[in-house]
């Protein structure tokens, strides 16, 4: 079995929200130096609390979106897990795979041959899904439908499991 984390590290929108997570921490960092070494009013002690709350609130989204969602390949399926939710969609259950190219204002189907190329501004995601290819919506739905960030090594994996024989289409 393999695990990869759900973090979108491909895309521009991943790194630069990567950036601001770890650029905010720097800044509590030195926020919490100065609270504790600093005198201020009260004004200022509420606004720094409120900034350092505002961090921290960034840093659990970053944890939970990014390194606790994971995308496993097992032999029985392909798995979601989260914190909240663990679903399997079986091999033989899957009766749709594709991939996808989310912008700021489209979602737009793209053949797997694109997908190694570059995507301003946007995303490529692939889907996984027990419904048929008109009927998929591009958000994990328990049990029916997987999305998970575009990597190499993931399409990889799920081929051999095309090549085994275990994927019905």
């Amino acid at each position: 079995m393999s695990s990869y984390l759900y973090l979108n590290v491909r895309s521009i929108k991943g790194k630069v929200y990567i950036f601001m997570v770890a650029l905010l921490a720097l800044v509590a960092a030195g926020i919490l130096v100065m609270k504790n070494t600093m005198r201020y009013d009260d004004t200022g002690g509420t606004m720094l609390n409120i900034l350092l709350a505002m961090v921290a609130i960034q840093l659990v989204l970053l944890v939970y979106n990014g390194f606790l969602k994971k995308i496993a390949v097992t032999p029985e399926g392909l798995c979601f897990q989260s914190p909240l939710s663990t679903y399997v969609i079986p091999w033989t259950a899957m009766r749709s795979m594709g991939a996808y190219k989310s912008t700021k204002n489209a979602i737009e189907p793209i053949p797997f041959s694109d997908l190694d190329k570059p995507i301003i501004f946007g995303s490529a995601w692939i889907y996984c899904s027990t419904l048929p290819h008109e009927n998929v919506i591009y958000r994990n739905q328990k049990n029916t439908t997987i999305v998970f960030p575009y990597r190499k090594a993931i399409l990889d994996e799920i081929g051999r499991q095309v090549d085994a024989g275990k994927l019905i289409r």
